[in-house]
C-alpha cells in the first residue's frame, strides 16, 4: 500500500491524476458513488449498474413496494440508500474481502430495509401511485448538489 507521506499535493485540475493514484492504491475495489458528482457516461453506466442491481434485488429477496416502491428512481433518499447497499454489496462478495463479509452485508441489508421502509412512510407511494418529493421550502434551490 501507498504511504500517506507519497501522496502528491498538487493535482492537476481535472483530478484525473488523483483519480489514477486511487485506483493504484485501491485497485478495482468497490468505491462509493456520488452521484452529485458523476457526468456522463459515468452517470449513466452507474445509473444502468444501479437499476440492474435493485432490481436483482427486489426479485432475489422477494422485496415488495413497501421497502422498494416502483417509483424509486424518482426518490433521492432512496437512491442513496439502495445506492449504498450496492456498493457495500459488491464490496462484501469481493473475492479479496474476507469471509464474512456476506454475513456482514446480510445484517447491513436487514438495517438498510428498517430505514427503506421509513423513509417510503415518508413518501405516500403506493404499489402504482408516486408521489413526487416535496423539498423543504427553506432549503437552498441548489442543496441538493452539495453531495
Amino acid at each position: 500500500m501507498t504511504a500517506v507521506s507519497a501522496l502528491p499535493t498538487d493535482y492537476d485540475a481535472d483530478g484525473a491524476e488523483l483519480d489514477a493514484l486511487v485506483d493504484q492504491v485501491l485497485g478495482t475495489r468497490p468505491r462509493p458513488v456520488n452521484w452529485a458528482r458523476l457526468e456522463e457516461p459515468e452517470l449513466t453506466e452507474q445509473w444502468d449498474a444501479l437499476d440492474r442491481w435493485v432490481r436483482w434485488l427486489v426479485t432475489r429477496y422477494c422485496l415488495d413496494h413497501r421497502e422498494i416502491p416502483h417509483c424509486w428512481q424518482q426518490h433521492g433518499d432512496l437512491i442513496e440508500e439502495l445506492s449504498a447497499l450496492h456498493t457495500a454489496h459488491q464490496a462484501a462478495y469481493d473475492p479479496s474481502g474476507p469471509a464474512s463479509g456476506p454475513a456482514e452485508w446480510h445484517q447491513l441489508l436487514a438495517n438498510t430495509r428498517a430505514r427503506l421502509q421509513l423513509w417510503l412512510a415518508r413518501t405516500g407511494c403506493r404499489t402504482t401511485e408516486h408521489r413526487p418529493p416535496v423539498p423543504h421550502a427553506w432549503a437552498a434551490p441548489d442543496s441538493a448538489e452539495l453531495g
